[in-house]
């Protein structure tokens, strides 16, 4: 088990990862309209993202080996122990597939809808960012509360 103040820190390490690589793809996405490029090819490259999440997720369930920073495989390993090896396994393995569906389906709205062309140089509303930040930071919250407060009672 991890002491509570290592666990503390853990999350915070996980809290900045996450938000600096939602703030990364945000920018990236801002990005690619602001410069004219087709909304469908962003849905595209969306696929192509969440495609490589779900080989990355499939490979972590089939070989055991955890893809992450030296500090989030300590957090993953505790959330193991924690969760227990059979619910950790089906919260990976419905992670996986939703990630997966995500994947099609943004392959499949890339192939099938017709996106109008017209271009902004504003690129994304703001109330994207702040909607996305809200929702992510809000999940991974009160999910790492439970496991955290399950952790808590083993230890007493």
């Amino acid at each position: 088990m991890i002491a509570k103040g290592e666990l503390r820190k853990l999350r915070l390490k996980q809290f900045i990862l996450l938000n600096a690589t939602v703030v990364l793809v945000f920018l990236g996405l801002d990005l690619y309209i602001a410069q004219g490029f087709p909304f469908k090819g962003m849905i595209w490259l969306l696929g192509f993202l969440f495609l490589m999440l779900g080989a990355g997720g499939l490979y972590q369930m089939k070989t055991g080996k955890i893809l992450a920073t030296k500090d989030s495989k300590r957090l993953v390993k505790y959330e193991r122990e924690v969760m227990g090896e059979k619910a950790w396994k089906r919260h990976q393995k419905s992670g996986v597939i939703i990630i997966l569906i995500l994947a099609v389906a943004a392959f499949v709205a890339a192939s099938v809808i017709d996106f109008p062309l017209h271009h902004t140089d504003r690129g994304m509303d703001p109330a994207s960012y702040i909607g996305a930040f809200i929702g992510i930071n809000l999940g991974t919250g009160i999910r790492s509360y439970r496991i955290d407060k399950k952790g808590a009672e083993k230890l007493d």
